[in-house]
């Protein structure tokens, strides 16, 4: 049988060493690393209940840390309510090309399965770099077509990722790789229409987050996968593809290109927060000056809106809203977005202003561009308007390493000591130089 595109990615993540990584390229996996815990402290700030801590009996023999609980579980369970936390804050990174959040399928497995084998920081890192090359080119090929059949690519893609972190750390040969990826590909699923029920999201990403890891631990002991499992059935069922780009494997690593988010909601509606920021700030409008605003978007980004919201999850997906605060408070945080500011009449006001509609011509250069405009007349008679290719966060206009270093410290403000924030930073910052990630952990389960 002719080489798979299975073995060809196994054999990419067996033999990949840290050596052969650019410097550049583990720089921007250790922003990203470093955004995922944000989100994970996002997450807890915001006092979402974990289900997956209280309706899953953890057997005994616990080998890895939830983060921040100090509770320890099995790996894979422990992977999977870190990955349940993570993607509660809707603050990962994502790929506009994959239209997929990356960090939160690949890096909780990774961390559980470094605990569990005493791995170092490098090992750790490099693990996550090559896991982001099989999540991505695999989302790359299936995405929108997946979105269009109402998949969600983040939870269908976990698995994949996952099994390739954690084969890649358990240090297994190119065949158990190979089956690990396979196997990983049967216990993947997952529906955009989750994002009615907000948990339910979490849940099915987290699910095939252990799913993925126990693909991995399966390949371990010997069970085999359907070689043709991508060519056959996955490719097939979720995108109606037959293959995958493997071009540049190796030189070109796509964890380069994936972006972070500055505001809070969906990234669907980011280059619309951010045109309504610019008129905030370059034109000086101000709310009690708006007498209409019209926003054209992308169908992507329609399929995601949720009008007339209920509720602050509702929220993050209702374009009106998210502009309404934008102009009234110059910024969109994860922590505005309430319902106690879903019930101000003055944002009330605004979003009664406001129209979104499909623009066509947005679509034409969908995914490459997820692009906005708006326009807003003012009471004085006066239109201003700003178009946007993409948001701010993208890999052609990234966010500097600092301002996702605050971030990251004022999302974990209160759930750690400032000293334990600062270590942490630190740590993160010079990941592959750690022989161990012991005194991550320690710092993590401190009360």
């Amino acid at each position: 049988m002719s080489t798979t595109l299975l073995d060809q990615l196994a054999a990419f993540v067996k033999e990949t060493s840290a050596a052969d990584i650019p410097a550049d390229v583990k720089e921007k996996a250790k922003i990203r690393i470093i955004n995922l815990f944000a989100a994970v402290g996002l997450g807890m700030r915001s006092g979402v209940e974990n289900p997956l801590l209280t309706v899953t009996r953890i057997p005994s023999q616990p080998e890895a840390t939830i983060l921040f609980s100090g509770v320890p579980a099995p790996a894979p369970h422990a992977a999977a309510c870190n990955s349940y936390i993570a993607t509660s804050s809707g603050t990962e990174d994502g790929s506009r090309f994959a239209g997929a959040h990356p960090s939160s399928g690949i890096v909780p497995s990774a961390l559980a399965a470094a605990e569990t084998l005493g791995a170092s920081g490098d090992d750790f890192l490099t693990a996550v770099i090559l896991a982001y090359e099989v999540h991505l080119r695999i989302g790359y090929a299936l995405y929108p077509y997946d979105l269009h059949r109402g998949f969600h690519s983040s939870a269908i893609l976990a698995p994949l990722g996952s099994a390739a972190a954690v084969g890649k750390l358990l240090g297994l040969d190119k065949i158990a790789l190979r089956n690990a990826l396979a196997l990983a590909c049967l216990s993947s699923a997952g529906l955009v229409c989750a994002f009615d029920a907000y948990p339910s999201k979490c849940y099915q990403i987290a699910r095939a987050v252990k799913g993925g890891y126990e693909a991995a631990l399966l390949a371990k002991d010997g069970m085999p996968g359907p070689e043709l499992a991508l060519e056959d059935g996955f490719l097939k069922a979720y995108g109606n593809v037959e293959t995958i780009d493997l071009t540049g494997l190796g030189s070109r690593f796509l964890v380069t290109e994936t972006y972070l988010k500055i505001h809070g909601g969906c990234r669907h509606i980011h280059p619309a927060i951010d045109a309504a920021l610019s008129l905030k700030n370059d034109e000086g409008v101000r709310p009690e000056d708006v007498e209409a605003i019209s926003v054209g978007i992308t169908s992507a980004a329609h399929a995601m809106e949720r009008e007339e919201p209920k509720t602050y999850t509702d929220a993050r997906f209702n374009t009106p809203f998210l502009i309404a605060v934008a102009l009234k408070e110059g910024e969109v945080s994860d922590e505005q977005i309430t319902d106690e500011l879903l019930a101000d009449r003055s944002l009330q006001a605004l979003c009664a202003k406001t129209t979104v509609a499909v623009d066509a011509a947005l679509d034409k250069n969908f995914p490459a561009e997820r692009g906005a405009w708006v326009e807003i007349k003012l009471k004085n008679g006066k239109t201003v308007s700003r178009q946007l290719q993409n948001p701010v966060g993208e890999p052609e206009n990234p966010l500097a390493p600092e301002v996702v270093g605050n971030m990251f410290k004022k999302a974990l403000a209160g759930i750690l000591a400032p000293d334990g924030v600062d270590f942490l930073y630190g740590f993160l910052q010079n990941l592959e130089k750690q022989k161990s990630l012991q005194p991550f952990f320690e710092t993590v389960t401190k009360k």
